[in-house]
């Protein structure tokens, strides 16, 4: 049975106004979360990987990433993103798999109820503007504004994205671009790529697992 056929739509984050104190928990939390994970990073920085999921977590995701995100795992844009580097030794495509991940093992630690088909494919289109931005014109300094919207127009060229999705892609930059995402699944999606993006970059070697799905 597919789990999203039940869930919750998803919530808007557009103030604390239904119960101040979930919403206060929901936003603080994360960030706890990061700083935990940024910590145990530095702590394990001369190792040649960081431990951040069980072998069994990871197994667990494994399967769930693939349920729901196989058409675009064999997507031509996405083998394209294997050869594409994004932080240090990471490539796009390991970068893009890292962070959902990351955001599934968020959602479960705080038991956020998120729609997690929508999720994982956000999280796995969320860089999906295939272009190498170390070489692309002026990319240094203006790929981090502006390729939200090119990885939103690829992505709804070569994909049926709902809402959530669209919004998930286009503001996961916050803050660095102003507007926040709407979603719980933009929020976490926020935070994964932002600990995913800090371990990638400063340990040079392969801290993740090499996906190759």
């Amino acid at each position: 049975k597919d789990p999203t056929t039940s869930a919750k739509p998803p919530v808007l984050i557009k103030g604390i106004a239904s119960d101040d104190t979930k919403s206060i928990f929901f936003i603080i939390t994360p960030f706890v979360y990061l700083n935990s994970i940024i910590k145990d990073f530095v702590l394990s920085a001369k190792k040649s990987k960081v431990e951040i999921m069980s072998t069994k977590t990871l197994h667990l995701y494994e399967a769930e990433i693939l349920y729901y995100g196989k058409d675009i795992l064999d997507s031509y844009g996405m083998n394209k993103e294997k050869e594409l580097m994004q932080h240090g030794l990471t490539s796009v495509y390991q970068h893009s798999i890292n962070v959902a991940y990351l955001a599934l093992k968020i959602d479960a630690t705080f038991h956020l109820n998120s729609q997690r088909s929508t999720l994982v494919r956000g999280c796995l289109l969320h860089d999906y503007f295939l272009y190498d931005w170390h070489d692309h014109p002026f990319g240094r300094y203006t790929h981090g504004f502006k390729h939200p919207y090119r990885a939103l127009e690829n992505a709804s060229n070569d994909f049926i994205l709902n809402e959530n999705e669209k919004n998930m892609i286009l503001r996961h930059m916050f803050p660095l671009t102003p507007i926040p995402p709407k979603t719980r699944e933009g929020i976490i999606l926020c935070l994964a790529d932002k600990i995913a993006a800090t371990i990638e970059f400063f340990m040079r070697k392969h801290p993740f697992k090499d996906w190759n799905f």
